[in-house]
């Protein structure tokens, strides 16, 4: 076997464990039904409410990269519980032309610059670069004392061959 032979199988292998390992519920629940679960299980905690909402109609979107969207969420979620000190926290999920958007967003005490580079703080880089995998982008803003907003865009259409997911979309 030869070494690119050999690197895309190991990729392909590795593509599946990662897909093996997402979060309870994605599979079982769906994509809403997940997003759901994983909003009421956090809800209220902390003083915080979060509010979710969702598109009226299913998603057509690859199940790997609603996967990358739920990790994203809950990247975003417990960023903002654990940092915000806000109040409240919407996350809204709506089809734009031919993606898909997620925003997490906080009215907390806002993040500054030298708090994206912390020293072993790597969930929102490695949400960027999942994102990134599947032609996605993140983006993240935020404003002194008015709180923190992290959007996350991915392609509807999906290569399934090229995330090397058998899955199909839900």
């Amino acid at each position: 076997m030869g070494l690119s032979r050999l690197a895309g199988a190991t990729l392909e292998s590795l593509r599946r464990i990662v897909f093996e390992l997402t979060p309870p519920g994605v599979g079982d629940l769906g994509f809403e039904g997940a997003m759901q679960r994983l909003v009421s299980d956090l809800d209220n905690l902390r003083g915080t409410q979060l509010v979710l909402s969702l598109p009226d109609k299913g998603l057509q979107v690859h199940q790997w990269t609603l996967c990358v969207l739920h990790e994203v969420a809950r990247e975003a979620l417990a960023n903002a519980l654990q940092h915000a000190r806000g109040t409240r926290i919407d996350v809204q999920v709506e089809l734009r032309g031919e993606s898909v958007r997620l925003r997490v967003r906080d009215n907390g005490v806002g993040m500054r610059d030298q708090d994206r580079n912390k020293p072993g703080c790597f969930g929102l880089l490695a949400a960027s670069e999942r994102l990134a995998q599947i032609g996605g982008t993140l983006r993240v803003a935020s404003v002194r004392d008015e709180g923190t907003t992290i959007e996350a865009s991915a392609p509807l259409a999906a290569d399934a061959r090229a995330l090397g997911d058998p899955g199909e979309a839900l």
